[in-house]
């Protein structure tokens, strides 16, 4: 559904900030939450204009010498994963599959501007009650947020978005009836424009 003029210019200008992203280097820190326990793990990702993309995800509280990493990968046709970085299985490419990661908008936007941040016919916002809410606190700054209410889906987003670049550094997921929490995604690093070498983006046939 078609949102008020606000929210639709706040997703129109974030949609244009993540397309013109040529490249990011970030890291994104993620709790979920299970009934009374909560997992943590830690991601980095790497990407490149307008599809390829490298994620390294660590689960938290695992045995120091046994720790093992998650290895998910996009060349822009392909997609790859495995826990070994020069053994990953290939396959088509399937955007509903990947990445297998604990990862939200915040990370997908900069591959899937036009699929996530859009509320027109078949976009994944088009049944959502949205709200634009300024100023909001954290983490020592204002951030303006966009509130997601998907009834389809229960869940409650808000969406932490840098009011200068017009990018999410935090999202934040609620059950819709009851609002407890269920995942808090934070971009801990952000470097756009930086150098990324092809090969970490390689997928072996």
């Amino acid at each position: 559904m078609a949102a008020d003029a606000k929210v639709e210019d706040l997703l129109t200008k974030m949609r244009d900030a993540y397309k013109g992203v040529k490249s990011a280097r970030l890291e994104v820190k993620t709790t979920l939450y299970e009934e009374e326990e909560k997992f943590e793990s830690s991601t980095k990702v790497l990407f490149a204009n307008p599809n390829k993309v490298s994620i390294e995800l660590t689960p938290e509280d695992q045995e120091s010498d046994e720790k093992i990493t998650l290895f998910y990968r996009h060349d822009g046709k392909k997609m790859a994963a495995g826990t070994k970085k020069d053994e990953l299985r290939s396959r088509e490419y399937d955007d509903e599959e990947f990445p297998i990661a604990t990862v939200n908008l915040e990370t997908l936007s900069f591959w899937e501007w036009d699929k996530q941040l859009n509320t027109a016919e078949g976009k994944n916002m088009h049944d959502s009650e949205l709200k634009v809410v300024e100023d909001v606190e954290w983490n020592g700054k204002k951030w303006t947020t966009l509130e997601e209410s998907a009834k389809e889906a229960k869940v409650f987003v808000r969406y932490y978005i840098d009011p200068k670049t017009h990018l999410i550094w935090r999202t934040e997921v609620k059950n819709l009836d009851t609002m407890a929490p269920m995942e808090d995604v934070q971009v801990t690093q952000l470097e756009t424009g930086v150098e990324i070498e092809e090969d970490e983006f390689k997928i072996e046939d």
